[in-house]
């Protein structure tokens, strides 16, 4: 049997004050995430901030001009800190959101074959209490964008400083 401590998630402390600036946040990250994409611009919402990193943002600012479209941006942070709910998928950015206090929604990305699968994101979305859409549906994801308006989102032990205090013990033990 294998021994350890569980020093919970290291992640970055938000740069700027969470607000609630009423506009969903959809990542895809720096590859983007077509399908999602693809769906979502099928739907009546209009405040959204949709981030399509190497995907060409053109064909979702001609449907939703009102969108804000944009590929890649240093300011992800403010984004984040000012989204109401944020949509993305397997990766950092849902720990990112977390941290910022945001509901979350994971859609994980089908032609991702070779990362994290439904699985893992099943595992994932119990930790942060986040929603989960397997199946990319236009009425599978209003649907959880409803819900996880709802969800409360958990405060999550820093990782970062119960792993420093870890370390800080084992030194301890060695020069006593």
């Amino acid at each position: 049997m294998l021994k350890g401590v569980v020093v919970g998630p290291i992640f970055l402390k938000p740069a700027i004050k969470p607000w609630n600036g009423g506009y969903i946040l959809v990542t895809g990250g720096t590859y983007g995430h077509k399908p999602l994409f693809d769906e979502l611009v099928k739907s009546k919402l209009h405040n959204i901030v949709l981030q399509t990193g190497k995907i060409d943002p053109a064909p979702y600012v001609k449907t939703h001009p009102e969108w804000k479209v944009i590929t890649m941006t240093e300011r992800f942070q403010e984004l984040l800190a000012g989204a109401e709910l944020v949509i993305t998928h397997n990766g950092s950015t849902i720990l990112e959101a977390v941290a910022y206090g945001k509901p979350t929604l994971l859609v994980p990305n089908p032609e991702w074959t070779r990362t994290a699968g439904v699985k893992d994101a099943e595992y994932f979305v119990k930790k942060v209490n986040a929603g989960l859409v397997p199946d990319i549906k236009l009425e599978n994801l209003l649907n959880a964008i409803d819900e996880a308006r709802k969800r409360r989102v958990p405060m999550l032990p820093n990782g970062a400083e119960n792993l420093a205090n870890e370390i800080m013990k084992l030194t301890k033990k060695e020069t006593d």
